[in-house]
């Protein structure tokens, strides 16, 4: 019989700086005053290492590091828990400060350089090639490690992705507002759909925390009609195309067709009409807006969302009944808190994990909802 995943104590972290691909390894970087770290899902990750100046030979060394050049590896108990490409050296009299970003952060320095067009593909397949086309030319060992999930989420747009208008990440995020998850880890970029795993890794309870937690209704998230606008709405023959009825409609000046989204009037509990206006982007056509305000109804629509934080201190017990490479954003956590004025019994999905160790203490802080709220979406209610 196997034994029980836990967090576990920190025994040991190690720290090392290496060439592109993770190879070579050029260097350690030894007794650092504080290391953070963070997984986020929709979103790049990022980490920090200070090192206190000990010799001139470890001066000479820290020397040598150069972003874009150089990768960060963190291992934690022998386990590497963050991988990144090096982007800031921050040299001081007393210390020097290594920064990075997650491998995501290629994508930001890769400019599209030909239109991209996009009709009924899966959503994963999109962020895949947009990927590959980036990485063609010049590849950090990041192809091989593309995790893509299928999903059952097509999208199509009115107009191609075009030709120089922003980074290939830009177009990622783009397509994170229509149903696309994504998130690192360590050399592996994963894309998905909004489900991204359809897995639970346990169960998180009261006694896991040390500390104070912050569990937040937040009607800023709430909506039970959505409108999302799309290419030529607003235009005659766009709505009586997609045979569109409503209150306004063209050639009234001003007017348009938005796809939208709503739930009954009968499953609005207490809740009165609320609604909100949602753009997520040029180029779409009516289905794939369709599809992104069903998205967000179905995360704000029958309950205000309730998300749950860690304030600055609380942690992880040792005890937390999952490992720390298991927390990857976008797994789906069992929460079950009686300790608070409102008891939540909820699957919830992880959002961010962040990590700070200094030489005294380690602190594993979570980030839970049932939506991605780091990009703006809307949050889902927790039942």
């Amino acid at each position: 019989m196997g034994s029980i995943s836990r967090l576990g104590c920190l025994e040991d972290i190690s720290l090392f700086v290496t060439g592109r691909c993770g190879t070579p390894r050029l260097m350690s970087l030894e007794n650092a005053a504080e290391v953070n770290w963070n997984r986020r899902l929709d979103d790049i990750s990022e980490a920090s290492v200070s090192i206190p100046i000990g010799g001139e030979s470890c001066c000479e060394s820290l020397g040598l590091i150069e972003p874009w050049c150089h990768e960060l590896h963190i291992f934690r108990n022998g386990e590497e828990v963050w991988t990144g490409v090096i982007t800031k050296v921050i040299y001081g009299f007393t210390q020097v400060v290594v920064e990075a970003r997650d491998m995501l952060a290629w994508l930001l320095v890769r400019i599209p350089e030909c239109p991209f067009t996009v009709t009924n593909l899966d959503i994963s397949t999109v962020a895949q090639t947009i990927i590959n086309i980036a990485l063609a030319e010049d590849d950090p060992c990041l192809i091989e490690h593309l995790i893509v999930v299928p999903t059952t989420q097509t999208v199509s747009l009115a107009e191609p992705f075009a030709a120089f208008a922003g980074s290939a990440y830009d177009q990622l995020a783009t397509l994170s507002d229509l149903g696309l998850s994504f998130t690192t880890l360590g050399r592996s970029i994963i894309v998905g759909g909004e489900n991204l795993f359809n897995k639970t890794i346990g169960l998180l309870r009261d006694d896991h925390i040390l500390g104070e937690i912050a569990i937040t209704k937040d009607g800023a998230l709430y909506a039970n009609r959505v409108y999302t606008r799309y290419t030529s709405d607003d235009q005659q023959a766009t709505c009586t195309a997609n045979g569109a009825t409503g209150v306004c409609l063209p050639p009234l000046a001003g007017s348009a067709c938005p796809a939208i989204s709503e739930i009954p009037v009968a499953d609005r509990a207490c809740y009165g009409l609320v609604e909100r206006l949602i753009n997520v982007g040029e180029g779409i056509n009516l289905s794939t807006a369709q599809q992104a305000g069903d998205i967000y109804i179905k995360a704000g629509g029958a309950f205000v969302p309730r998300t749950l934080e860690f304030p600055p201190g609380t942690r992880l017990s040792p005890d937390t009944p999952f490992e720390l490479n298991e927390l990857i954003p976008g797994m789906n956590v069992n929460v079950a808190f009686t300790g608070l004025c409102l008891d939540i019994f909820s699957a919830m999905r992880l959002q961010e994990v962040t990590y700070r160790a200094t030489p005294a203490e380690e602190e594993i802080g979570l980030s839970l909802a049932a939506f991605n709220l780091i990009t703006g979406g809307l949050g889902a209610g927790a039942s």
